[in-house]
């Protein structure tokens, strides 16, 4: 939360939220310090940048929305960022088998994953089928309430990230360029498919490729 509850970020995974999450970060630090202490004493010596109680990192927008109340939800201004769903789910895979090892929690399904052997059996398990890094989830479970609807007031797209993230920064009035955190290097999405591995992600994505007009 940005601004004393004036802005919530729902980061979904793999969509640039660390980047985020600095850039709001930097934007705090580098603000001057008088400047800050106004803030403080404005809003009970708390900074602008907060974690609700009970949230978590990939906390999804329904749920966050529940959480304070549906009042100060709509007072609110909330983002997201999505991403071609084909994209998404090699950035996952890359992410299990380069980084997520770093985490003993975690050392377990890398494991499973690697004995797995390829992206097209990684696609056709629960790791393809139903999560996008540790979290279980499709991109309409972020975004959407209880009855279906998106909740968040703005959805950008990683494919064009610095172009939407300039219009949040625009409304939120700050100064906050975009750090390139968690870049990874790998060939283009599309070479690490087959036409069953292609299938199962348009249909388990199927909301999304139709609401955001993404293609393979």
């Amino acid at each position: 939360m940005w601004n004393n509850s004036q802005c919530i970020q729902v980061h979904i995974p793999k969509t640039g939220g660390n980047s985020i999450r600095a850039a709001l970060q930097s934007a705090w630090q580098e603000t001057p310090p008088l400047e800050r202490l106004a803030f403080r004493a404005r809003h009970h010596g708390r900074g602008p940048i907060k974690w609700l109680k009970g949230a978590h990192k990939h906390s999804r927008a329904g749920d966050l929305r529940a959480q304070i109340g549906e009042e100060t939800w709509s007072h609110c201004f909330s983002f997201a960022f999505v991403r071609n769903p084909w994209d998404l789910m090699v950035s996952s895979y890359i992410w299990w088998l380069d980084k997520a090892g770093r985490w003993e929690n975690f050392r377990a399904s890398v494991e499973e994953i690697r004995e797995l052997g390829s992206f097209h059996r990684f696609i056709d398990s629960v790791y393809g089928r139903e999560m996008i890094n540790e979290q279980v989830g499709n991109l309409r479970d972020w975004l959407c309430g209880p009855d279906g609807e998106t909740v968040v007031d703005f959805v950008g797209r990683f494919e064009s990230l610095e172009e939407d993230w300039a219009k949040i920064v625009e409304r939120l009035d700050i100064d906050a360029p975009l750090p390139h955190l968690n870049q990874g290097s790998r060939g283009q999405y599309a070479t690490y498919y087959d036409d069953a591995s292609r299938k199962i992600v348009a249909e388990r994505f199927a909301w999304a490729i139709e609401c955001f007009e993404y293609s393979f």
